[in-house]
């Protein structure tokens, strides 16, 4: 059964339909088509218009994907557990948007596209379902890993934890238990530190940031109270910062040497500076701890 160059008029309607083995589908515009329920085992949509379509609890078994397009379409229940897929394959975002975003641009990088369940999605919320939502990040997740797209992954799992941080606050919110309200509320905290700090574990970047703000901070909180000074000489303070500059990078070599656990080398803390050396090389050991963890967690990808 072969489709190519076929243009159906948004809505062809083939839900629960059997078709034979390697149907092909290939530079179809199938656009809000419904497919629910369909088996497409082994079909050929490379290159095929699928936005909208509703693809719900069809079997897309050994499918290919190649180049197709599938924003906005409804994949609750579809079974995509071997489906080929490549780079050009697109299923989230916006389906009426037709440009494609450089993805080493930055906007492609700020950029948060959705599942057409998603409450972010840019609609009227018809098919609005966290919980469908949910389950089809977690498939695309899964079909990601193994077709080795970890950008695709890495978005799926973050809207997924996304929205599970929205359940947390809406529990929170709609209880009138106590005990359930506290929870809730510690565990939206919880994931709310998790993606500001660490983007779920997806961001090494975010790590490394907040690292060299805390060295930067640091040396310049040091200085303010003479806190720290080298073996043998004075404290340093931005009397001597203002005097003579380079002393700053002093006490950001001090900061470094602390951030890291190193060592003091030739440099001590004075006073109140013991207490925000601790203060730094507890931040320094965790913070690098969770980058070494980052980085493992998608190397093992």
């Amino acid at each position: 059964m072969n489709f190519e160059t076929v243009v159906f008029d948004g809505g062809a309607d083939f839900r629960q339909a059997e078709f034979n083995r390697q149907a092909s589908f290939d530079s179809v515009s199938l656009n809000r088509a419904a497919f629910a329920e369909a088996d497409l085992t082994d079909a050929d949509f490379s290159n095929a218009d699928l936005r909208e379509a509703n693809l719900e609890s069809a079997l897309l078994s050994r499918a290919t994907l190649f180049g197709a397009d599938l924003r906005g379409a409804r994949l609750s229940g579809a079974l995509l557990g071997d489906v080929r897929v490549d780079d050009s394959t697109r299923f989230l975002g916006h389906a009426e948007s037709d440009r494609v975003p450089n993805p080493h641009s930055i906007k492609a990088m700020r950029s948060r596209p959705c599942c057409v369940y998603d409450p972010r999605y840019e609609s009227d919320g018809q098919y609005e379902d966290a919980d469908k939502a949910k389950s089809v990040y977690r498939a695309l997740g899964e079909l990601a890993r193994k077709a080795a797209r970890p950008q695709l992954q890495a978005r799926c799992f973050i809207r997924r934890q996304d929205l599970q941080k929205r359940d947390y606050k809406q529990a929170a919110a709609r209880t009138d238990s106590l005990e359930t309200r506290i929870i809730a509320g510690a565990r939206y905290t919880r994931a709310k530190v998790a993606r500001a700090t660490l983007l779920y574990g997806e961001s090494p970047w975010r790590v490394i940031g907040y690292s060299i703000g805390i060295i930067l901070g640091f040396a310049l909180l040091f200085p303010v109270g003479g806190w720290m000074k080298p073996n043998g000489g004075t404290p340093i303070t931005y009397t001597q910062i203002f005097s003579d500059p380079l002393e700053l990078l002093n006490a950001v070599y001090y900061s470094t040497l602390t951030f890291t656990a190193l060592g003091f080398g030739d440099f001590k803390p004075v006073g109140f500076g013991r207490a925000l050396t601790t203060i730094e090389t507890g931040l320094g050991a965790v913070l690098v701890a969770l980058l070494v963890f980052i980085l493992g967690r998608r190397a093992a990808r």
